[in-house]
């Protein structure tokens, strides 16, 4: 059967070279990569016919749908796995349809030019640029008429030109904006979670919009009281935006204005007063306004993202911010308040799939730290099927594949989450977290780094950053990393000095900066606090063990060697921090009779599960 449709061929630059060098290795991070295509195929409706080896020839009935999923493609390429680069060449033209395969010149077409293209790059032929034109504006390089390889006729061809955003309407700079904020005037100091929670929503709906570059909210909510401009020119930005939130019983109000940055006018201003169930249709209000007032041209699904009118729970949607507020302290003593408060959410809210989210990984976080017979996976898996598009819910899923040695799984989820919020800190984190374990230092870095510029507060990722740096030899570098991290948690234990999170990290940290009095103090001051928290025990094993005190560290192994978990396990036999443990007898005989307890066809299944 003949019929017309877009083709595009891709395969992976200098295949052969990479597989000579390391097949195995090779040919897994090529199905890895594959795998994460998955939700960009779907979204923009392409089938893989087939899959060959380094290659792919994939059908699409839209000549737009192609070219934007080709795009989107090289970007979910790069975030996955920078050492694969890939070719692409897509074609529109008749093609014939037999078992599932497709024949004839169309997809020869479409093969001669994806040979054409640079790693990275994508070759249109010319009936795919005339069906786009007027749909898309890309940068494009006239290639000019090109002779392919057993095709008659020459085909005028055309490359999308580098650096281009994957799903633009066209090459643009994105204009930055801050929200500050948003001030609360409802009386009630305990109502600041609220306004500070309506706020996050506003950030994250403007972050999801292609043409804006949003100040993460850590930045923004960390900022004393300056002027607009001052703001401005500190995180060079074109504009601001401030308000406030008024709630009274079930009403509430909001008014905000948008500031330019240079001059300090208002480009636009305006108060919403809504039934608090109609918040979330309150906040994209806002977001649409904003839209409207900067001119910005939208894609299709991002005008779709914002149109929520679905009522919320006014009482689900309050008790979901006051656990997302405790969820940012990072504070491990806040965790089973956290999973209370999310589990009315999804009582009074079943099908809210940020709640799910939330409650999944905050299950997961509380078996690893004290046990416990819930993993969060059945609540994870609830909020992705109530939206494939979370990010947090992927992130999430991610570490869940992590902890149990899945790394391809992992992998996998975080390419999606990072392909969807890009900018998000529990997205990078998790993938820090998982390239951390593939010792794969210089990605796991920039995750680290990301999520630590995005979370100027948390400690996490830049202490986890440090044993990226000791990993790759770079000793100063590692330094750096300690002096940066122990600033901040020196300032979370000065607010809190009870978290007994940052004092275990701090504790490893001045351990590795030599301080090994106050490094002592630290770790007992934290096994005071939290004497059942195994994550944490495990934590100070760390620590003793960079430091060099073998038998320090080995005494704290015995000591949670019967209550170490399977995820905790995956993660200590993977861990570099301690390498320098591996080869003593002693720690050898600690792994060995701690595996055990998971192959015992006594225990119960869930735990020989983890094994």
């Amino acid at each position: 059967m003949r019929k017309l449709a877009a083709v595009l061929c891709i395969d992976v630059a200098g295949y052969s070279k990479l597989m000579g060098r390391d097949e195995a290795g090779t040919l897994a991070r090529v199905k890895a990569a594959f795998a994460a295509f998955d939700p960009a195929l779907a979204r923009h409706h392409g089938r893989i016919v087939k899959l060959m080896g380094d290659g792919a020839l994939i059908e699409f009935a839209s000549a737009v749908d192609a070219t934007l999923c080709a795009m989107a493609l090289q970007s979910v390429a790069v975030a996955t796995d920078p050492s694969l680069r890939f070719r692409m060449g897509l074609n529109l033209g008749d093609v014939i349809a037999e078992d599932g395969d497709l024949y004839g010149e169309g997809v020869n077409i479409a093969a001669r030019l994806q040979a054409l293209a640079r790693p990275g790059g994508i070759i249109l032929s010319e009936a795919v640029r005339e069906h786009i034109a007027g749909k898309l504006s890309l940068a494009l390089e006239d290639l000019g008429p090109t002779s392919l390889k057993n095709i008659e006729r020459a085909v005028r061809a055309f490359a999308i030109q580098a650096g281009g955003p994957a799903e633009t309407t066209g090459k643009r700079e994105r204009i930055g904006i801050c929200v500050l904020p948003f001030t609360n005037m409802s009386g009630d100091p305990e109502q600041d979670y609220f306004s500070a929670g309506v706020t996050e929503d506003i950030i994250i709906d403007l972050s999801k919009l292609s043409p804006l570059s949003v100040v993460s909210r850590a930045t923004s909510f960390g900022l004393k009281a300056q002027s607009a401009r001052i703001v401005a020119q500190q995180l060079d930005v074109a504009y601001i935006l401030e308000g406030s939130v008024r709630k009274v019983g079930d009403r509430i109000r909001l008014a905000a204005q948008l500031i330019d940055g240079s001059n300090e006018a208002t480009v636009w201003a305006e108060r919403f007063d809504r039934d608090i169930r109609d918040v979330l249709l309150l906040q994209s209000d806002l977001a649409s306004a904003v839209v409207e007032a900067l001119r910005l041209q939208l894609l299709p699904s991002e005008r779709q993202a914002l149109e929520r009118t679905a009522p919320t729970d006014p009482e689900a949607y309050k008790l979901f911010l006051l656990a997302r507020e405790y969820n940012i302290s990072g504070s491990e003593r806040h965790l089973p308040l956290i999973i209370r408060l999310c589990r009315r959410v999804t009582e009074l809210e079943p099908g809210n799939a940020r709640a799910w989210a939330l409650l999944g990984e905050t299950l997961n976080r509380l078996r690893r730290s004290v046990g416990g017979a819930e993993t969060g996976e059945l609540e994870i898996d609830r909020a992705l099927e109530l939206d494939p598009g979370l990010a947090s819910a992927h992130a999430a899923k991610a570490l869940l594949f992590l902890y149990r040695g899945e790394f391809g799984e992992a992998e996998r989820q975080c390419a999606i989450a990072l392909q969807l919020e890009p900018d998000d800190y529990a997205t990078n984190l998790a993938a820090g977290r998982t390239c951390l374990m593939r010792r794969r230092y210089d990605d796991a870095i920039r995750h680290f780094e990301r999520a630590a510029a995005l979370a100027p507060a948390d400690y996490n990722a830049a202490a986890m950053a440090i044993q990226c740096y000791q990993g790759k030899g770079d000793e100063q570098a590692a330094l750096a990393a300690c002096r940066r991290a122990l600033a901040r948690i020196e300032r979370i234990v000065a607010a809190e000095p009870d978290h007994s999170g940052a004092i275990g990290h701090g504790a490893g940290i001045l351990a590795l900066l030599g301080d090994r009095e106050r490094a002592n103090e630290w770790a007992s001051r934290a096994s005071l606090l939290e004497p059942d928290n195994i994550q944490l025990q495990a934590n100070l094993v760390c620590a003793w063990a960079i430091s060099g005190d073998a038998e320090a560290a080995l005494n704290a192994l015995e000591r949670i060697a019967s209550e170490i978990s399977g995820e905790l396990l995956v993660w200590m036999e993977n861990d570099n921090d301690l390498d320098s443990l591996r080869s003593l007898p002693r720690f050898a005989q600690i792994i060995r009779a701690t595996k055990a307890r998971f192959v015992d066809p006594t225990l119960p299944e869930g735990d020989a599960a983890n094994e």
